[in-house]
């Protein structure tokens, strides 16, 4: 078996008798054009004749990557089956034949299933949304985690289900910044437990090899682009599984490297790496776009209404006041679906603000039901309240967007039932990870 890095999370995984190509993206930018390839490398056309699969992972723009599939060839979409997990929603591969793609197969959650004579793979569902893929042959596993948040169970059920994992693949760097205000001491701090979790993750999957990636990417906007100056590089987990004595194995987007030929030398690679983050700080960043205000009423208008018909009252009267300081337009918006209303003051008063977040990614929040999400992972924003009702928004936004609502005349729907019914076991793990983890602050172990 052999493995191609392309992007981020991007690779091409030839087994024995087919070729599948998790996550395309090549061109463009992701995140409300927040995120870009960092390294950049273009597509080698003759990959294409050989690919017979395309796997994605789930809908957030860095993995389903409209722009990348949209200008795949059109013959290419027609012979390929694209791979999927099946859930409660038709809105994904809805999505894939508006693409183009004729061939649609949707794998059953942890179910080990044969795509060709000789290969199988397993999909599990992690979260409401997320999904890691492993690629079985005769002779290897590769396991990619993907960027999913696991739980010690997953990695326990992986090695039950699989037996063995030759190879993971596993986010290593800053994919999203939760808002911390003082980004110099949380940024740090957040890029620091993500190594930490590949390490842990890779004990528990008691995996051979480990490979970074799913992280090359630049925040490239003028209100994100500090996030870059925490960012860890491959180099910084090489040295650390150096230190635990574990083995990676670090790749080039370009480079190829085949498991039967264990002995690969990364110093070409890592001199690469070096050259590429060297540079950083040399590259331009986008400038700030404006936004009417009355855009931003529209469709935070057009949310309130959503959000109180899919919901219940006890629910979406959560979302309560917050301030929002919005520098470009020199004032601060003070919305509310519980009250359903929408401000904006200029008048110089001091007031108590809870984010800061510049027109046009407030606007884009809440035009899209992946918005709010979005606001997050590309970064543009700052948190001064922690304990403000904003969090409420981009929990109750996520359940919106997954399509699961929860007022009476949606709540007994087959959608909602089915939805529920599948992701709750993993619901529950996922909760005590995060509570564990994030909240008591418990330090992870592989017993």
């Amino acid at each position: 078996m052999k493995i191609k890095f392309i992007s981020t999370a991007s690779v091409i995984i030839t087994a024995e008798d087919c070729c599948i190509w998790t996550d395309p993206w090549t061109l463009g930018k992701a995140f409300n054009n927040s995120w870009v390839l960092f390294p950049e490398i273009p597509f080698d056309q003759n990959d294409y004749d050989r690919i017979t699969h395309v796997w994605v992972s789930h809908e957030h723009p860095d993995h389903f990557h409209i722009p990348t599939l949209k200008s795949l060839p059109k013959d290419f979409k027609e012979r390929v089956t694209l791979l999927f997990q099946q859930n409660h929603s038709d809105k994904m591969p809805n999505a894939f034949r508006m693409l183009g793609f004729k061939n649609i197969q949707l794998i059953e959650n942890r179910k080990i299933t044969s795509i060709s004579e000789k290969t199988n793979i397993q999909v599990v569902q992690v979260g409401s949304m997320d999904s890691t893929l492993a690629v079985i042959d005769g002779d290897h596993t590769i396991l990619n985690v993907n960027d999913c948040e696991v739980s010690k169970k997953d990695c326990k059920n992986f090695l039950k289900d699989l037996g063995k994992i030759d190879l993971a693949l596993n986010q290593f760097s800053v994919a999203g910044y939760n808002g911390y205000f003082d980004y110099e001491k949380f940024g740090p701090i957040s890029a620091s437990k993500i190594i930490d979790n590949l390490v842990w993750n890779h004990e528990v999957m008691k995996a051979e090899v480990t490979m970074p990636f799913a992280s090359n990417i630049r925040f490239c906007c003028e209100d994100n682009k500090h996030i870059n100056t925490f960012a860890n590089t491959p180099l910084d987990i090489k040295n650390r599984f150096d230190e635990e004595g574990l083995k990676s194995l670090i790749l080039y987007p370009g480079e190829e490297y085949d498991l039967n030929v264990p002995d690969w030398d990364p110093s070409e690679s890592l001199a690469k790496y070096e050259e590429l983050y060297a540079s950083l700080d040399e590259l331009t960043s986008d400038p700030i776009e404006t936004i009417e205000l009355e855009k931003i009423r529209e469709t935070f208008d057009n949310f309130c209404k959503d959000i109180r018909d899919r919901y219940p009252r006890y629910l979406y009267k959560k979302l309560s006041r917050t301030c929002i300081k919005v520098p470009d337009l020199g004032g601060e918006v003070i919305l509310s679906v519980k009250d359903n209303t929408f401000e904006f003051y200029n008048d110089g008063n001091d007031r108590k603000v809870d984010l800061i977040i510049n027109s046009q990614p407030l606007h884009f929040a809440f035009n899209k039901t992946w918005g709010i999400q979005t606001l997050g992972i590309s970064g543009r924003f700052l948190v001064l309240d922690s304990n403000s009702s904003w969090k409420w928004y981009r929990i109750i936004s996520s359940m919106n967007n997954s399509e699961v609502y929860l007022s009476s005349k949606y709540f007994f729907s087959d959608k909602t039932i089915k939805f529920i019914r599948r992701t709750f076991s993993q619901g529950v793990l996922q909760f005590i990870h995060q509570w564990r983890v994030r909240v008591t602050g418990t330090k992870l172990d592989n017993s």
